[in-house]
């Protein structure tokens, strides 16, 4: 590894191995940043005007379909709207938005904007589900992916975005010059190569068998107030709400927090609070782990919704 050398400003081996497994024209529909922040904040840059021009973003939602008509509701009442940031599988909801509802957004003629999908999890969805299919019919749609999750490298700051070579140009030409280091591109390499990502299409296999073992293990603590779990159930993590201790069946903020804060300092298991988010009342949000570590979380559920 030349350490002593700048690093490549294009990395097209990089981008070439995501295309291939994409099912991309070429390299050129590729754009590489440190982490999908730096792709947000370049989109964000070049796509509206300070003060002039609106960003749209979605809350946690069930129904896409009812969402994609407020949406262009919402594009008809302000034509200032220049991007809309979408989250397929969602967080923290893990529901997958249909390609017919992202169609219909790209599709829609008072729009003059950019539509980004966000499919950080969009491994541990089913097949052929990532919008990444659509850019070559559109060049108003930009997918944003990663290799924090399915890949499990986080700490290499590697985001990817997807896109129409003329908007992949826009970024590249806004960029700093050489924003991804030879450390991360070495490592990113070495990832995509083809065992590579058959062995991590082999661990999220692992992972969905898991994941329907918990969900089914997690119904089985109903009658201590858990609720069903709430979305799609598309990334790699669950939902759930935490329910009022008196039968009422209605979501509890109060109670949910308990549970999060008592696991967290006195069990030694880290969840997710999601009950201040919108429609997410008294929800957790569980990350599917090892069998050994879905058995633990279910457990420690089970007792302390028993005393609180």
């Amino acid at each position: 590894m030349d350490l002593h050398r700048y690093p490549s400003p294009t990395h097209d081996p990089i981008k070439t191995r995501i295309a291939a497994i994409r099912s991309l024209p070429g390299p050129e529909y590729v754009f590489l940043g440190v982490g999908s922040d730096e792709v947000i904040d370049l989109l964000m840059r070049v796509c509206v005007a300070p003060g002039k021009e609106k960003i749209m973003t979605t809350p946690p939602t069930y129904g896409m379909y009812a969402v994609c008509a407020q949406m262009k509701q919402a594009v008809d009442a302000d034509p200032s709207i220049k991007l809309i940031f979408l989250c397929s599988p969602g967080n923290p909801t893990g529901t997958l938005i249909p390609l017919a509802a992202v169609r219909a957004l790209l599709e829609y003629e008072n729009f003059k904007g950019i539509v980004v999908v966000d499919e950080a999890y969009i491994d541990f969805a089913e097949e052929d589900a990532s919008a990444a299919s659509l850019v070559k019919e559109y060049a108003n749609l930009c997918v944003m992916q990663t290799l924090s999750k399915s890949f499990g490298l986080a700490a290499i700051r590697l985001g990817i975005a997807i896109a129409h070579p003329a908007l992949i140009q826009i970024l590249m030409n806004t960029k700093a010059p050489y924003n991804i280091s030879t450390p991360t591109a070495a490592l990113a390499l070495s990832a995509l190569s083809p065992e590579a990502v058959r062995s991590m299409h082999q661990k999220v296999s692992q992972l969905v068998t898991g994941r329907e073992w918990l969900l089914n293990a997690l119904s089985t603590v109903r009658a201590l107030g858990l609720g069903a779990a709430i979305g799609g159930n598309d990334a790699n993590f669950i939902m759930v709400p935490v329910l009022e201790k008196n039968g009422s069946g209605k979501p509890d903020n109060s109670r949910a927090h308990s549970v999060y804060k008592t696991l967290a300092e006195e069990e030694g298991v880290v969840v997710r609070y999601r009950g201040s988010e919108s429609g997410c009342t008294g929800c957790l949000r569980i990350t599917v782990g090892s069998k050994e570590e879905n058995e633990t979380v279910v457990r420690k559920l089970s007792e302390l919704l028993e005393k609180l």
